[in-house]
């Protein structure tokens, strides 16, 4: 039987609150001593978690890497895959390409389905588009989601495409066409103009719930979001429990957020500039990591001057 967030927080203490950027994340520890049990096996995917959607939130809001662009990858009306494997073999070739032609580019990418069950991807990176940039989109886009897709059907490796007709060369060239139309317009690699425009959109993807569910009919889902290796959220400072602060005095600090409602502190707790709105609360830090004489801290025992 399932805990209620009161009975979770009784046997589940704050242990450790890590600051980033714009936001917190807080770490639990057992009050007592427990018995570990074995992990039930999973179960299908019929959605994306709320615990993954918000890590996703929470990497893109609190990484140090500034995001210039998102691309929006569909499918038409002739063929579009229904199960995760195929889907992700897709997504697969298409990011060999994009990191030999941009070697030095970060990025993170994020599944949705639209209202006609249909997936869609949104990737963001710090490429800046050009006109150029664009053509190879929907050059590079529509070989692989459309002409590799019915090559494959048509040799009996992709039974996991839905064709809405039968094969025919001609509405395969039509297709691969309307795809490099679509994928090669400004709309479909647009430049991020906010600083913050990619946390704000990571953020409402995040509180999104019916774009998150899997279609009837659509297998294996797997993996909602993936991400490049330097795409990693950057800890400013660390309070441990206990050694600069008890849990109540962080609970009480912790209290003051807007919108706080719960008793049970979520564990990711969003906050522009967090580092200076929590020292400003009162927080008292156990280490603090990196410059920052902006606000005025003495590094070497972590408070405020």
């Amino acid at each position: 039987m399932a805990l209620t967030p009161l009975e979770i927080d009784s046997l589940f203490g704050i242990h450790k609150v890590t600051v980033f950027q714009n936001g917190l994340l807080i770490e639990r520890k057992a009050r007592f001593p427990m018995r570990h049990h074995k992990p039930l096996a999973r179960k299908g995917i019929y959605e994306m978690s709320r615990k993954s959607k918000f890590n996703l939130a929470h990497i893109i809001a609190n990484c140090d890497i500034k995001f210039n662009s998102i691309m929006t990858l569909t499918y038409g009306d002739y063929i579009n895959p229904i199960d995760g494997k195929e889907l992700k073999r897709q997504i697969h070739i298409f990011l060999n390409h994009f990191r030999r032609r941009f070697a030095m580019s970060e990025y993170v990418w994020f599944l949705e389905f639209t209202k006609r069950d249909r997936p869609h991807l949104h990737l963001f990176s710090t490429v800046q588009p050009n006109y150029f940039d664009a053509i190879w989109l929907g050059e590079t886009w529509s070989k692989i989601s459309v002409y590799d897709a019915v090559r494959r059907l048509l040799e009996g490796k992709g039974n996991t495409q839905k064709l809405a007709n039968s094969v025919n060369m001609f509405d395969v060239l039509e297709e691969c066409q309307k795809s490099f139309r679509v994928h090669s317009h400004q709309r479909a690699w647009d430049k991020i103009r906010l600083e913050d425009g990619a946390t704000r959109y990571a953020l409402k993807y995040a509180a999104k719930s019916r774009q998150k569910l899997v279609p009837i009919g659509f297998e294996n889902v797997g993996r909602f979001w993936g991400r490049s290796g330097g795409v990693e959220p950057k800890p400013l400072a660390e309070l441990l429990i206990g050694e600069t602060m008890t849990e109540n005095g962080a609970r009480a600090i912790l209290s003051e957020l807007n919108g706080y409602q719960f008793e049970l502190i979520p564990r990711y707790i969003f906050q522009r500039d967090a580092l200076e709105f929590f020292q400003k609360k009162g927080l008292k830090l156990t280490e603090i990591f990196g410059q920052f004489d902006h606000l005025g801290i003495d590094q070497t025992n972590g408070t405020m001057v």
